[in-house]
């Protein structure tokens, strides 16, 4: 990720740690989908997340880790 991206779009919590503030649109995927990413092809399997920034880039993202790092707002 750009610099400039990430600090528009996560705020410091401590440490090294981020949070994202910037909203994302999601949807859950029911079949397996081959996604071009800015790191390059990625695989998003059934009942994974198909994430979208305000940017307009697409990433999958497993459930287990959608809902760990996701909110619903």
């Amino acid at each position: 990720m750009a610099a400039d991206v990430f600090a528009q779009t996560y705020e410091h919590v401590d440490g090294d740690r981020y949070r994202k503030t910037a909203p994302v649109h999601a949807v859950q995927l029911a079949e397996t989908v081959l996604v071009q990413t800015l790191e390059g092809t990625a695989t998003g399997q059934p009942g994974d997340w198909l994430v979208r920034n305000p940017g307009g880039e697409c990433w999958p993202v497993t459930g287990a880790d959608f809902a760990r790092r996701y909110e619903r707002v």
